[in-house]
């Protein structure tokens, strides 16, 4: 049920868009020879005639188009017809093309102007995170066969369940499976104020710190690895940086030094970016020797490597995490806390999303502002993202996984969370539209203002081999997120 309530909800959505274009087009008195939901590929699953205007649903519901004379081959009307939306003036067509943007706006705000009044609040995507349980070490039991902690079990393994699973790291990071926060001297209730010199607002902000903190993740910086070298090459002045070491031959080491404390910034934080870290990658050989040390003050060299490896494999250690919280109305901080191999750090933590209150008509409309501007904000920087590269595009997804994650939100949260999510479609549409793409509104505006500014219209045939071929890479993108989708539902990544 949910899947398709949020099925029909998008489907308002494109209606909304559509009707923005016919009704602006009613208000010049324009000719419109068609209106379609849906895209014209396939069959017809539905026409009617009404007057003038014919109204068609077509098989493939991912879109819709309002149709003008000029677009039906069979039109027969004179090339000066007023009838004709060419012949219309630049600044209504303008108009026109951009109504169905501006409905989607408008749209996205009504929806979220009736969620704040019937819901009398709405989320400020800020949150509280404080602190639920710290764990010890001595009372985690952890084997092929359970996880036990305090001798409850927590979680049986399987074939698909194994110890390295992704869904099991985040089993244990939810219950606090980790030895580092025993001395750091956290309590239950503390609130987290500051991770690294970070305010924690967001939800995501102390697993991400956690995970990109990690010890032996692989990552080096370029300055810890030349400190470490340095410190190497005084223990060991025979070897040259990339001379290979003989066989069975005792290296010293010196004494191995944490990290460099890692930063997020506020986009990351918020999961509106990716990190993008500036660190070197380990190779093969220097991860296994990170793992073959096992004296801190000698390694016996392998025939193979060289000072230089044994620097990276010594530079790979753990990121500190400095956490201050608040207690009892004082901030305190805490001692240093350094995750494990899988970003653990041993606690477990509620995250409360602070809402903001709705008292009246006036304060829905401010409350309703600032939450359609907030997340606006995050949806542009991601598009950013995107567009330069920063987030992979196998992050790219389609109305399946829209459709999906909207029923789970719904399921999970209500119906206000659900319609909220509609809110944000509706202006990702509207944002999406009006990027200057042939094919898409905002590229039939780009066309205008360069009419405009050149005096006539870009040459026809030259505009619809354009428009034609975006078209078409329009399709190509639109069946590689749908692979995107099904690839990502089967494998259950979401």
């Amino acid at each position: 049920m949910s899947i398709i309530i949020m099925i029909l909800l998008l489907s308002i959505l494109v209606l909304v868009h559509e009707a923005g274009h016919f009704f602006a087009a009613k208000m010049f008195k324009m000719k419109v020879s068609a209106f379609g939901f849906g895209l014209p590929i396939g069959p017809t699953l539905w026409e009617k005639q009404f007057g003038d205007l014919t109204v068609r649903i077509h098989a493939f519901l991912l879109g819709g188009y309002v149709s003008f004379p000029d677009d039906e081959p069979e039109n027969k009307l004179p090339k000066d017809s007023p009838d004709r939306f060419a012949n219309r003036p630049v600044y209504q067509r303008f108009i026109v093309i951009s109504a169905g943007v501006l409905a989607n706006v408008v749209c996205a705000f009504v929806i979220v102007f009736i969620t704040a009044l019937l819901w009398g609040q709405l989320p400020s995507n800020t949150y509280d995170i404080k602190f639920e349980k710290v764990v010890e070490k001595s009372n985690i039991s952890f084997n092929t066969i359970d996880l036990s902690y305090n001798g409850e079990k927590l979680l049986p393994l399987t074939d698909s369940l194994t110890k390295d699973s992704d869904e099991l790291i985040e089993y244990l990071y939810r219950k606090s499976v980790s030895p580092s926060a025993e001395t750091s001297g956290a309590q239950k209730g503390d609130k987290i104020v500051k991770i690294n010199g970070s305010d924690v607002t967001s939800r995501y902000a102390l697993r991400l710190y956690a995970m990109y903190s990690a010890k032996n993740d692989g990552k080096v910086t370029e300055s810890q690895l030349e400190s470490v070298y340095q410190r190497l090459k005084s223990y060991n002045h025979a070897y040259e940086r990339n001379e290979i070491i003989l066989k069975d031959s005792l290296v010293k080491l010196p004494q191995q030094q944490r990290e460099e404390k890692i930063y997020l910034d506020r986009n990351v934080l918020r999961g509106v970016a990716i990190y993008q870290d500036k660190q070197i990658e380990l190779n093969d050989k220097q991860k296994n020797i990170r793992d073959s040390i096992k004296n801190p003050k000698y390694w016996i060299a392998d025939g193979e490597s060289s000072l230089n490896d044994i620097a990276y494999a010594l530079a790979d250690n753990v990121h500190p995490l400095e956490m201050t919280v608040e207690r009892m109305g004082q901030r305190i901080d805490l001692n240093t806390i350094y995750p494990n191999e899988s970003g653990l750090i041993g606690i477990s933590y509620v995250a409360d999303e602070k809402m903001m209150p709705v008292k009246g008509v006036f304060s829905a409309i401010a409350v309703s502002y600032k939450y359609l501007y907030n997340e606006t904000s995050g949806m542009l920087i991601t598009l950013k993202q995107l567009f330069t590269g920063k987030i992979p595009l196998k992050y790219l997804h389609s109305i399946v996984v829209v459709t999906k994650i909207g029923g789970n939100i719904i399921d999970n949260q209500g119906i206000f969370y659900g319609l909220l999510l509609t809110a944000m479609i509706s202006m990702n549409l509207a944002i999406f539209n009006f990027l200057p793409i042939p094919a898409l509104d905002g590229g039939h505006a780009l066309f205008l203002i360069l009419e405009k500014i050149h005096g006539k219209p870009v040459d026809e045939k030259v505009m619809e081999k354009i428009s034609s071929t975006f078209f078409m890479m329009l399709i190509l993108l639109m069946i590689f997120m749908l692979c995107n989708d099904f690839y990502a539902i089967f494998t259950q990544k979401i």
